[in-house]
């Protein structure tokens, strides 16, 4: 869910191990991943972790901090945000086709 991977609709966004610092757990790398829940009207992202780190801290203030902007901006323009309906990319469909075989069953008589 990093850079450059576009997903229509995305609602939801759990990231497991959230609290682990590494590369895929910094303040940049949670901040994208949120992101691509906060595309959609309704998204959430949800942060699981036995402990609070400073990269979480900071991710979620700054997600915080970015929504407050774009709130203020939308109600001093008098814009509504509206979702948008996107089809999901044929490349995705082959894709997930590429994880399961389908299996003919013949009938035991």
């Amino acid at each position: 869910l990093r850079e450059g991977l576009d997903l229509p609709e995305v609602s939801l966004v759990a990231i497991l191990d959230a609290d682990k610092e590494g590369f895929l757990r910094s303040n940049g790398s949670l901040i994208q991943t949120i992101g691509r829940a906060a595309r959609h009207l309704e998204g959430r992202a949800i942060l699981y972790g036995d402990v609070m780190t400073d990269s979480m801290k900071q991710a979620i203030g700054e997600t915080n901090r970015r929504r407050a902007v774009q709130v203020a901006y939308n109600e001093l323009h008098h814009i509504t945000p509206q979702s948008i309906i996107k089809p999901i990319d044929m490349m995705l469909v082959k894709i997930a086709e590429g994880d399961y075989v389908t299996v003919p069953v013949e009938r035991e008589e």
